[in-house]
């Protein structure tokens, strides 16, 4: 079973039910988790390597899901949070943070786009948006990035676009996904990652997710 949404309290079953509520407390913590290239995991975020990508999925499973904490700064910094819903394409969680400026008389902050892996709520091996520094990775392992910063502003819900945009005429790219956000200042962002292999043409239902790694 699987969390169809965080803070729905519904198990990803067949057929759902609503009665099956699931407590953060059993949930796989991955706040400060960190994903190498050769598939090692740093789930809490210490430097040490805990498990491997593969075995973090089959432990999110059996613990009935995973959660993400947002970041949490002490008062009167206000805390981050995601005031819309999120993006799920191919197996990619996208959802859009926002934390608010300090400042009462501004309603920008500033907002970042995770864009993580739907059965662990981590980054992918496969590095979907790039890389981020890793001083304690061997060489020629790389660590995966799990967010994009997207500036000042509260983002949108992330839009996704297959294929080739007024943005993004590189047709020869092999990210495929464009992650498209509008801020509250009005500014228009557009992001890519690379998809995981899963993304077919015709209707698909919910039920008909596919694992692909």
């Amino acid at each position: 079973p699987r969390l169809t949404d965080p803070g729905q309290g519904r198990r990803f079953a067949d057929p759902p039910t609503g009665d099956q509520v699931i407590s953060l407390a059993g949930l796989t913590d991955v706040s400060g988790s960190r994903v190498r290239s050769n598939g090692d995991v740093d789930v809490n975020g210490d430097g040490s390597i805990d498990t491997t990508f593969g075995a973090l999925v089959n432990t999110a499973v059996t613990t009935d899901g995973w959660k993400r904490r947002y970041s949490i700064f002490t008062s009167p910094n206000p805390s981050e949070r995601s005031p819309n819903r999120s993006t799920l394409i191919d197996g990619l969680l996208l959802n859009a943070a926002f934390t608010p400026s300090l400042n009462v008389c501004t309603s920008q902050g500033t907002s970042r786009l995770f864009v993580l892996a739907f059965e662990t709520g981590t980054a992918l091996p496969t590095s979907n948006i790039g890389t981020t520094a890793c001083a304690s990775c061997p060489d020629g392992v790389t660590e995966s990035a799990s967010y994009i910063d997207l500036g000042q502003g509260m983002s949108s819900t992330p839009a996704v676009h297959l294929g080739t945009s007024e943005y993004n005429t590189n047709t020869s790219s092999n990210s495929n996904i464009h992650i498209k956000a509008t801020s509250s200042t009005a500014e228009v962002t557009e992001n890519e990652a690379l998809d995981r292999g899963g993304i077919i043409d015709g209707e698909l239902s919910w039920r008909e997710y596919r694992q692909t790694q």
